[in-house]
């Protein structure tokens, strides 16, 4: 595009600077960083510029005595909301927030994430927040590009990458999120990343993560980085050597519960075979709490009330169904119900 083509087109693009005393002149006051974007493109004129400005300082939450303040008289929070106000004085349609709060103190981080997320809302406003803090990224984002060396390795809806991360590098970026109670940390956890990030020698093609990636193959360092969906119609997209490994672990994981089905259903009908047998031989269950002083009639009242006058595989069934329920069965005792 020519520059004239491109004036246009800057007024909807706006960036947010990680350094924001950087980002702002000091040698000029609030009022004329703000309005002279303004004034330039003309989207106001010297008598409406001022009530402009009031209006970005009340979006940002600044104070409308702050016009007549420069730059190093503000704390590095306030000045991170001057350079949002300054890129929202051309009512841009998509702004780049270049890792805006990595410079700041953890709650004056919270303070500018609720601001974005609020302004998003407010002014129906695309941002594409760039950052390493993956809480932050997580709190204002609706869709998350993970990329390694230039390149993007996965891309899927915040909780969907969250709760189901693909390639290998996005599961050591969640690996390596600090644990407030190392107590609570997960066991088997595996090990950090060796190596230094660089590029595979003599490859121009394949994941850019195949030096440092432990569980690194040989389709991986010759096929494409084109991303696709790890299933049919899924917005999780990742590359086909990642989506290869997913569906693998997936089956694997498939064998893995029917084999321990395999065994907990014959050890389950055999536990309730010897429950059977121990009930057929030592008689009724009441009876042996309740004692001599029980009479017959009495017991099968209350076995009756309990269900226990049924077939033993239909007692089993319904206690299973209880069970889903939440409830434990009966005591014999009281003759009531025991929840979990």
């Amino acid at each position: 595009m020519s520059p004239r083509e491109m004036k246009p087109v800057r007024t909807q693009l706006q960036m947010v600077f990680q350094d924001s005393y950087s980002s702002l002149n000091p040698r000029k006051h609030v009022f004329e960083i703000l309005s002279e974007p303004m004034l330039y493109h003309k989207l106001a004129d010297r008598h409406t510029a001022p009530k402009q400005v009031k209006r970005l300082l009340d979006m940002v939450g600044l104070p409308h005595a702050a016009m007549g303040r420069y730059p190093h008289e503000f704390s590095g929070g306030q000045r991170q909301r001057i350079g949002i106000a300054k890129a929202l004085s051309l009512n841009p349609r998509l702004l780049v927030c270049d890792e805006p709060v990595s410079a700041l103190d953890v709650s004056i981080q919270a303070q500018i994430l609720n601001l974005l997320r609020s302004l998003q809302q407010e002014l129906n406003l695309t941002c594409i927040f760039i950052g390493h803090g993956l809480g932050a990224v997580n709190y204002v984002s609706h869709r998350i590009a993970v990329m390694y060396l230039g390149q993007i390795v996965e891309l899927a809806d915040n909780r969907e990458l969250f709760e189901n991360p693909v390639h290998p590098y996005s599961k050591a970026l969640f690996d390596a999120v600090p644990v407030a109670d190392p107590r609570g940390a997960k066991r088997g956890k595996p090990p950090a990343l060796k190596g230094e990030v660089q590029l595979p020698e003599g490859h121009s093609q394949g994941c850019p993560f195949y030096s440092r990636c432990p569980y690194h193959r040989e389709p991986c360092l010759q096929g494409d980085m084109e991303l696709k969906p790890i299933k049919p119609g899924s917005g999780h997209l990742a590359p086909a050597s990642a989506t290869t490994k997913f569906r693998e672990e997936k089956d694997d994981m498939t064998k893995y519960i029917i084999k321990r089905l395999l065994i907990a259903i014959p050890t389950l009908i055999g536990i309730t075979i010897i429950d059977y047998a121990i009930m057929c031989f030592a008689g009724s269950p009441l009876e042996m709490l309740q004692g001599a002083r029980i009479s017959q009639a009495a017991v099968a009242a209350k076995e009756a009330a309990l269900g226990l006058d049924k077939p033993f595989y239909i007692q089993y069934f319904i206690w299973v169904g209880q069970l889903f329920q939440g409830n434990m069965g009966y005591s014999i005792k009281s003759y009531e119900a025991v929840s979990a």
